[in-house]
């Protein structure tokens, strides 16, 4: 009987891990690419953000300081 009530509950437990939603480390439109930047600081009062196209959709690219010519 203990043997039973193991089973059944290993195979619920696995049932719910197995629906569980994949969360991507960072939230983005559907067929952006990951771009790699430098990672640099920028003053906030020289921060401007950069967006692209890529098919079809409006994707976030590297930010830039507006302060400097340049990235």
């Amino acid at each position: 009987m203990k043997s039973i009530v193991l089973i059944v509950t290993v195979m619920f437990i696995a049932s719910q891990v197995l629906s569980l939603p994949s969360v991507p480390a960072r939230s983005l439109p559907p067929h952006c690419p990951h771009i790699l930047c430098q990672a640099v600081y920028i003053p906030p009062g020289c921060l401007e953000y950069t967006y692209l196209r890529f098919n079809g959709a409006i994707c976030r690219g590297c930010d830039r300081n507006k302060c400097q010519s340049g990235y």
